[in-house]
């Protein structure tokens, strides 16, 4: 009976839900451009990630999502510190219950000025469409519970002119960066981005003025490098906070990374390295959620698994969630020969 009740009540509340937060990630490390446009291939390199979220699994139907992105530098360089135009492409889809879905596409370029040889500007804008969809038939209605139980007998009272939206959707940001010598690691970051700045209609009726709120981001990480018994290691600490409307998400933490092994490869081979990291770390999301990462970074290939465990008020009728995501990098520095096939 109780996880009846929060089914309704989350149910009801998913045409505010989803018009007024964004999809969030608990994996922050790799999910850049959900965050910050001007994140695009900051590093210099060629990257793809994959990610898929579920939550909610003991309140009703859960709520899952799905994301990809890709991030490549416009033309490949030799030199680390040089500044580069990149372009980035991101997309999720969120399946909120079995009533609706949010489904997201943008396409990002980001301009880095290199400002001394450590150091880098980084302006970024982005172009998109925003889509809603919601399920009539499928919904569980505030006016459909008799006072004792839910009954989908009983109507609605919801009348629809369409139960699908796409705007079109713009967002931009900017970041200011500090590198290592060998730029590899970011020892220090701080950005500002805003999304859906021309506050796109989200209404389902004709006569609905129901507009996207302005999700804007500030964020700031930091990395240490140092030792464990001669391995390469450093701890990276992150700030994220969020505001869209009337929701603000706060999220601090950081993670663990070291260097468990190292070796030298063929020469043929876009890296001329293997290496193999593992890192941990935990980070807090307000008064939501504790958040438990685990990494494992074999050349260019990271494997990330998140897991969310609920502190709100839910924690007694929701098993937090779990995120998974892989990730892909290829240095362009270092593959020249593939881009010259490309154009």
């Amino acid at each position: 009976m109780k996880n009846s009740i929060y089914t309704i009540i989350i149910t009801c509340l998913l045409p505010i839900i989803g018009s007024a937060q964004d999809y969030h990630s608990s994996n922050i490390q790799n999910f850049s451009q959900l965050y910050n446009p001007a994140l695009v291939a900051l590093k210099n390199d060629m990257t793809a990630n994959v990610s898929y979220r579920t939550q909610w699994r003991s309140v009703g139907s859960p709520f899952n999502a799905i994301g990809a992105s890709f991030a490549s530098t416009v033309e490949p360089t030799h030199r680390k510190n040089e500044g580069h135009l990149a372009l980035g492409f991101n997309a999720y889809r969120e399946q909120l219950s079995r009533q609706g879905s949010v489904t997201s596409l943008s396409i990002n370029a980001a301009q880095h000025i290199r400002i001394s040889k450590y150091s880098s500007l980084s302006l970024g804008l982005g172009f998109g469409t925003y889509g809603r969809s919601f399920n009539e038939e499928n919904g569980t209605w505030e006016s459909q519970h008799n006072g004792l139980f839910y009954d989908e007998n009983l109507a609605s009272g919801e009348v629809f002119e369409s139960n699908q939206k796409t705007t079109f959707d713009v967002g931009t940001g900017m970041v200011y960066a500090i590198q290592s010598r060998d730029h590899d690691v970011k020892l220090f970051q701080v950005g500002i981005s805003a999304f859906h700045l021309n506050q796109p209609i989200v209404s389902y009726t004709s006569a609905g003025l129901t507009r996207l709120p302005i999700r804007t981001v500030l964020f700031s990480s930091f990395a240490v490098p140092f030792e464990i018994d001669k391995n390469e290691s450093f701890v990276e600490g992150t700030i994220l906070y969020q505001n869209q409307g009337k929701f603000n998400s706060f999220m601090i933490g950081g993670m663990v990374k070291t260097k468990l092994m190292e070796k030298a490869a063929t020469t043929n081979s876009a890296s001329k390295t293997n290496s193999l990291y593992v890192g941990a770390g935990m980070y807090l999301r307000g008064k939501d959620a504790f958040i438990f990462n685990l990494q494992v970074q074999r050349s260019n290939w990271t494997a990330a698994l998140a897991y969310d465990a609920t502190i709100s008020s839910l924690k007694n009728s929701s098993r937090g969630a779990v995120e998974f995501q892989l990730s892909c990098m290829l240095k362009k520095y270092s593959n020249r020969r593939l881009y010259e096939l490309l154009n």
